[in-house]
């Protein structure tokens, strides 16, 4: 990429899928944010995926880890799907202890306005699947769009945890084959987020989730940011447990203890 010309206004670090207390996921995070402690960078955000299963020990953890690894740079988390895998939807009460922010919210720097979107959806009762339609409630899917109308001409990062079924940005090559992408041609949820990220010109989309490899643009240029579905989209490699091609290039598999926080 050609580097700016202009001056740096500002600089912050983005995570995804930090996973405590999975593997190496508890050392990985205490370095990330040890290294965000010693830089420029002015915050971070973190899309989704906190934990394994959500747990109070868990999220007590994240919270305790952030208090002593970023005591002096904010830390502005969301949830992702592994905090509403086991149970039913989450609520503001629910997560608002341990990370210090309600489920979606917003906070700005300069003249850029960060919108932060908790991720609300959760499996059916055992063995019917995924809430492909609830990603979002209507309620946080309405919030999102007056914040967007209010600040059309301020550039916008948006930040939820998982990607576009149908779009290839953190899906090299189509290998990411997991059901638990959302759907933007649903005629729902899914389809009026989409419509939002390519009427307001001034977003750019930062997601998680599949967990591949920042090197993986070697393979498909549009694995980490492509603007060609209408929208600019950033995909933040995890933090834990990545994933990289296997040794035939037809699929994907977890790695470990090769952090890319």
């Amino acid at each position: 990429l050609t580097p700016p010309e202009a001056q740096k206004r500002y600089s912050f670090c983005a995570l995804s899928d930090i996973h405590l207390t999975d593997q190496t996921a508890n050392e990985d995070f205490q370095r990330a944010l040890s290294y965000v402690s010693t830089s420029d960078c002015a915050f971070t955000c973190i899309a989704g995926d906190l934990t394994v299963a959500g747990t109070e020990s868990e999220l007590s953890l994240f919270k305790d880890t952030v208090a002593q690894y970023s005591p002096t740079k904010p830390v502005y988390a969301i949830t992702g799907n592994h905090e509403t895998a086991w149970g039913n939807y989450i609520t503001d009460e629910e997560i608002e202890p341990y990370t210090g922010k309600p489920l979606y919210y917003s906070f700005t720097q300069g003249d850029d306005v960060f919108i932060m979107l908790g991720y609300y959806g959760a499996y059916h009762d055992p063995g019917l699947g995924w809430r492909w339609d609830e990603f979002l409630s209507v309620t946080e899917l309405q919030w999102l769009y007056e914040t967007l109308e209010a600040n059309r001409n301020k550039r916008c990062f948006v930040f939820e945890h998982v990607l576009p079924h149908e779009h290839g940005v953190g899906n090299p090559n189509g290998l990411y084959t997991s059901a638990l992408i959302w759907k933007t041609a649903d005629g729902g949820i899914g389809q009026a987020f989409m419509n939002l990220l390519k009427h307001y010109k001034n977003v750019v989309f930062f997601h998680g989730h599949s967990h591949t490899r920042f090197y993986l643009q070697e393979l498909d240029k549009k694995a980490n940011y492509s603007e060609e579905n209408g929208y600019k989209s950033v995909h933040i490699p995890s933090l834990a447990l990545p994933r990289d091609v296997t040794s035939d290039g037809g699929a994907l598999e977890k790695i470990y203890a090769e952090s890319e926080g």
